[in-house]
């Protein structure tokens, strides 16, 4: 005889709740402060009632789809998506589905609006996958601390929060080949001739193509990333080492130390042996 195994579906029962920082703004200088977080799960038809805003609110539908109207433009968001309204607008939010739930953060100070658009956040749905449900629940419990410590740690956290909403993953994993090529470059750098030329033919890519991939993985060319990993071995050398300029030059993969030095100044404004004397 076997057995087998109910499975108890998700509760679907409605839950409405905004959680409240204890007081009604920042009583220490923040750029911005959280305001409230909250959680809700509703079924179709229910409509939160609209106001106009005086604070920034960011939304992460978890399932199902609802109607976001912004300036009288009616926008679906499902699962996965996120929306934000501005000060000066008017939320209306509307259940679409047989089964809503999302979650959602408020910020305010004076520099709320300007932080949150600085993210590349602005009033579309943006596709940024699974809730970070914990983030939340964190918040929820961290926002009743009225102290200045507590404050601070609630913008501290929805400032990595805000990371997420934009789109931007905690971890990256890079492409198979640019992994290659970082691991090449860093084991190499005491290689005056290494160049994009001969990583791409070590990679067996084209150099224009290696430069692209590069560029659109870490914000920076193959040539860019080498300069800068050989002046963070050049300071880490002249700092904790007792070898002299030219050795660290020629172990960065400087053949000329004034070339060395020159790089160096450029980056950080002093010499190499200003450096080296610290």
């Amino acid at each position: 005889m076997t057995s087998s195994v109910v499975k108890i579906p998700k509760e679907k029962s409605f839950v409405s709740r905004n959680v409240y920082r204890p007081l009604s703004t920042p009583n220490i200088p923040l750029p911005f402060g959280l305001r409230s977080v909250g959680h809700c799960k509703a079924k179709k038809g229910w409509q939160d009632a609209p106001y106009k805003k005086t604070f920034v609110q960011l939304f992460w539908i978890i399932e199902g789809s609802a109607e976001f109207v912004f300036c009288e433009e009616k926008i679906m968001l499902r699962a996965g998506e996120s929306f934000v309204y501005y000060p000066n607008h008017t939320h209306l939010i509307t259940a679409k589905s047989d089964f809503l739930e999302y979650r959602w953060v408020t910020l305010d100070g004076e520099y709320a609006e300007q932080i949150v658009r600085s993210f590349g956040i602005v009033e579309k749905p943006l596709v940024i996958g699974v809730c970070p449900v914990s983030d939340f629940e964190l918040l929820e419990t961290d926002i009743l601390d009225a102290t200045p410590f507590g404050q601070a740690k609630c913008s501290e956290k929805a400032f990595s929060l805000l990371s997420k909403f934009a789109g931007i993953e905690k971890i990256h994993q890079h492409s198979p080949v640019i992994e290659d090529c970082l691991l090449i470059i860093d084991k190499n750098l005491h290689m005056s001739d290494l160049n994009v030329n001969k990583l791409s033919k070590d990679l067996k890519i084209h150099r224009s193509q290696l430069t692209r991939q590069f560029k659109k993985e870490l914000g920076l060319s193959p040539v860019e990333y080498l300069i800068s990993r050989r002046i963070q071995k050049g300071l880490n050398l002249l700092e904790e080492s007792r070898l002299t300029i030219k050795e660290i030059a020629s172990k960065c993969g400087y053949q000329q130390p004034d070339y060395f030095a020159k790089a160096i100044r450029k980056m950080t404004g002093l010499r190499p042996g200003q450096i080296k004397k610290k």
